[in-house]
């Protein structure tokens, strides 16, 4: 698996992954998650837009943000037939590492409350919970997990 900054013409697949990895949570939340909304063009744009290819397919992405307030790790999805398979482990490991890269301490994430799978995984992951907040109609659980200095293994990083 190799990881590398997405392009404008990987928009299209990323926006594609989102609205089927995310499709068995509308009738959990009672509408669709907000990933499926996103406009994926301007993610990619922003530049903090990351995906896993694997034999020159999109498997996966992810999307980071670095700003004033801290390092988020803004959303994470991976083909429905790709999961399983540790790339969304992967993406989060190079999130985290990116956040060590760029001289943060700690990461943060949020998910809905109602994806108890992922609030699951992030704290297997080391992610806990700091607080609960309503926005853009949803529930979001907000974890953090603090930064030592351990690598990304098995991954091929890609400029």
């Amino acid at each position: 698996m190799t990881i590398r900054p997405a392009v404008e013409t990987d928009a299209s697949a990323i926006a594609a992954i989102a609205q089927t990895a995310y499709q068995g949570y509308i009738e959990r939340i009672g509408k669709a998650p907000a990933p499926m909304q996103a406009d994926y063009e301007q993610a990619v744009a922003a530049g903090d837009t990351h995906i896993a290819v694997v034999e020159a397919m999109i498997v996966g992405f992810v999307v980071i943000v670095d700003n004033d307030a801290g390092f988020l790790l803004d959303n994470v999805a991976v083909a429905p037939d790709c999961q399983g398979q540790g790339v969304g482990r992967a993406l989060i490991g190079f999130a985290e590492h990116e956040a060590r890269v760029r001289g943060h301490d700690h990461i943060v994430l949020y998910t809905n409350e109602r994806m108890t799978e992922n609030r699951a995984l992030y704290a297997r992951l080391g992610y806990t919970e700091v607080a609960r907040i309503r926005q853009a109609g949803h529930l979001r659980i907000y974890m953090k997990k603090p930064l030592g200095a351990q690598g990304v293994h098995g991954v091929n990083l890609s400029p």
